[in-house]
């Protein structure tokens, strides 16, 4: 698909649509039919570096996490609903939409996917550069990585650790859970896939007792 004239952050299928949507170095983010490679809505322009883009479960919001902003627009019209002042490496919705989770250098920050007002901000990897975040597709958790050698989870209502770090040989670039939520795949700098078993949440331990 041609259209962006720098390289391409982010790249995310658009589920029950035949579309995608691309973040890219040139301040952009484009949605794409996939058959025909043409570009819908036009370019929405994002001021910045376009470093990560996500869509809502229910399919009615994209948002970009850009070097200076978040932002969010209705997909289908292209209107932008909201600009969040803050740098954001990742971004992601949870499964529910009402949230955001976004990871910038050693902060992360759970936001108001309506409002943008800041829920709970903390450093994941006190000592480390961030480098990816997801979210569990059960909505209970969500894990990050790091230069630091570590994945680690938190639990999306106390926002807590859970468990302990997942210990790697290298700096962790990348992460994925399964469908499940029970098993999370790590991508490290030792050339290797890693594949974990996820610890559960405090709400999943009160329903296992």
């Amino acid at each position: 698909l041609k259209g962006h004239k720098e390289w391409v952050n982010d790249v995310a299928f658009i589920p029950d649509t035949r579309l995608l949507v691309t973040g890219s170095a040139d301040k952009t983010v484009c949605i794409w039919k996939r058959e025909t490679g043409g570009i819908v809505l036009g370019s929405l322009k994002v001021g910045s570096d376009a470093h990560s883009v996500a869509y809502s479960p229910d399919g009615t919001k994209l948002a970009a996490g850009t070097e200076k902003h978040i932002v969010v627009w209705n997909f289908k019209t292209g209107e932008e609903l909201l600009k969040i002042e803050q740098r954001a490496w990742r971004v992601a919705f949870t499964p529910d939409g009402l949230r955001l989770v976004s990871g910038n250098y050693k902060d992360i920050r759970i936001s108001d996917a309506t409002t943008g007002d800041i829920i709970k901000q903390f450093d994941a990897h006190a000592t480390s550069f961030f480098y990816a975040l997801a979210i569990a597709p059960n909505g209970t958790k969500f894990a990050t990585t790091a230069h630091d050698k570590t994945t680690r989870f938190f639990d999306l209502i106390t926002f807590e650790p859970i468990g302990e770090p997942l210990e790697h040989p290298d700096a962790v670039l990348g992460l994925a859970f399964s469908k499940d939520s029970q098993l999370i795949a790590t991508g490290c700098n030792d050339n290797l896939v890693r594949i974990w078993t996820v610890p559960l949440s405090e709400s999943e331990l009160q329903q296992v007792s």
